[in-house]
């Protein structure tokens, strides 16, 4: 994948558009999501899960939708001026000169992998990394022209903002130098910029299209069938859904389904006790000093990377639920008493306690080719069961493990650095933190919610040591553990701390919120309330 389309490839409402129920003693007609979903007699429409997937599998679709309109914008500005817009025309020849050697270069690296499974693995597709590396060329041509002489003053004066007028110097020197070569060498195209410097660009200039730009994806103030609106173009649903379609899995439609409905039970709670913010109130005390979107923007690491959450979108539908229920935990966050009474595991956590542990897994996910095996979650279970059979009558866990476990590590690149942090090594996963240990099982706090402990909160918090754990499902499979040791934490929180409080009120709403929303959802299935999911 090119540099440029790194940097190019960069977020539910709760009021759903009613179905009428289906009549006593008829049935509807499964789709490809299964049994229509209902929440009571409110049915929640199939559109709504495919919002939810095209604004989370699709979100590279739609970074492509947003930027086309962004960049047209900017085209007919340009037009409108006068400019001649042939000079921006895609040269067929350039650019694929460029794909072979990106080709090129990977192969080099990984002789081993295939490329395009690699690029799947990655983009979803690779018809979508070739779209992707498109529109990156031609956003070249508009905002970044080789000669740094010929930069749109747009462009110069928000890297002067961000990084200084050296690093417009560095441009131009940098230019010079690559020019100098491809005539010495007599190259077809000049060599590219160093990478981190020209995405370190590349960001500044779209972070300032995507801050000020006017975006909407709040259901209840689009047109039905719209996922979103740049500006005064609206992007519908349907545009991205047919691109990610084939890429749907049941695992992604069963996130989507438990989401949907947690959300539909929790909005429907807060409400009736006058709890529940509206989005515009939300998004207004959320963004009290800059613009929304420039807001939303910077808490993409927290929510997508920490989180976990599938989507922005996503977030802000979770950010409005669980700051509705805040206000009924009010008291208990102004507690020091009811605070400490839950601050253990947190201190586990911020204290940066740590598990030395290996675990073994049996998985669903075929890692070579990066597609879920035919029957896999049950092929996984059966072999996680006969393996904990074999160690509870005595096999060795090393040779057990070395055998069995099939985490995954890509060959490491024959040139260039190799990396040294962040292998799986088969699952031999030594001293972890709570955090370190998540991000290797694939967990976070979004799973959490949706499905209730996890297996690295188990493993963490639960297994004794020496003990070797039954088999547990989690992401990719089923799981077993073994936890050889811990260490102590090495700070405990103190609430008389400010940013100590902070932490342990961050958690105490988080953990209580989601005991909240199981509550919701365990009530609702001894009821008989929820069907399809």
């Amino acid at each position: 994948m090119t540099a440029s389309s790194l940097c190019l490839v960069l977020s539910l409402s709760l009021s759903f558009a009613r179905q009428a129920p289906t009549p006593a003693g008829e049935s509807e007609p499964k789709s490809m999501f299964g049994q229509p979903l209902y929440v009571g007699a409110a049915r929640i429409p199939d559109v709504e899960i495919q919002r939810y997937l095209c604004h989370g599998l699709g979100s590279k679709q739609v970074d492509l939708a947003r930027f086309d309109v962004l960049i047209q914008q900017e085209l007919d500005r340009r037009k409108a001026a006068g400019e001649d817009l042939s000079k921006y025309q895609i040269d067929e020849a350039e650019f694929q000169r460029g794909q072979e050697r990106q080709k090129a270069d990977f192969l080099l690296k990984y002789p081993t992998l295939d490329f395009n499974t690699e690029v799947s693995r990655a983009l979803l597709s690779v018809d979508l990394y070739t779209v992707s590396a498109r529109q990156a060329m031609l956003f070249d041509k508009l905002f970044f022209p080789e000669n740094p002489t010929d930069w749109p003053e747009l462009t110069r004066e928000l890297v002067r903002q961000q990084g200084g007028q050296g690093f417009v110097d560095d441009a131009q020197q940098s230019y010079e130098s690559r020019k100098k070569r491809q005539v010495e060498q007599n190259l077809p195209d000049i060599p590219p910029d160093d990478p981190i410097f020209t995405d370190t660009l590349r960001s500044w200039v779209l972070e300032a299209l995507n801050n000020y730009s006017k975006q909407q994806t709040d259901p209840a103030r689009l047109e039905p069938g719209v996922l979103m609106q740049v500006e005064t173009t609206s992007i519908p649903i349907e545009t991205v859904w047919q691109k990610i379609v084939p890429h749907v899995n049941e695992n992604l439609v069963a996130d989507a389904k438990r989401f949907l409905v947690l959300s539909e039970l929790a909005r429907a709670d807060l409400s009736k006790r006058g709890l529940l913010l509206s989005r515009e109130a939300w998004e207004a005390e959320f963004s009290k000093d800059k613009p929304f979107n420039e807001a939303l923007n910077n808490s993409q690491m927290l929510s997508l990377q920490v989180m976990g959450l599938p989507s922005l979108e996503a977030f802000v539908q979770y950010s409005v639920l669980r700051d509705s229920f805040k206000k009924s935990i009010a008291e208990d966050l102004a507690s020091d008493e009811k605070l400490n009474a839950e601050i253990a595991p947190t201190n586990l956590i911020a204290g940066v306690g740590k598990v030395d542990c290996e675990i073994i897994l049996c998985s669903a996910f075929d890692w070579d080719r990066a597609v879920w095996k035919d029957n896999g979650w049950e092929l996984a279970r059966v072999h996680a069961e006969e393996l904990k059979k074999m160690l509870d009558g005595g096999a060795d866990w090393t040779q057990t493990l070395e055998l069995h476990s099939e985490f995954w590590d890509p060959p490491m690149p024959e040139v260039g650095n190799k990396p040294q942090h962040g292998l799986f090594l088969k699952g031999k996963f030594g001293l972890k933190t709570r955090n370190e240990l998540q991000q290797f099982m694939l967990e976070n706090d979004f799973r959490s919610l949706l499905y209730g402990r996890t297996v690295t909160d188990r493993v963490f918090f639960d297994l004794p040591v020496g003990a070797i754990s039954e088999p547990m499902k989690g992401p990719r499979g089923y799981y077993i553990a073994r936890v050889s040791g811990r260490t102590p934490i090495t700070k405990p929180l103190d609430l008389a701390v400010p940013i100590h409080r902070q932490i342990a009120e961050t958690y105490h709403l988080k953990n209580n919120f989601e005991r909240y929303a199981w509550k919701l959802m365990e009530t609702a299935q001894a009821a008989g309330e929820i069907r399809g999911l």
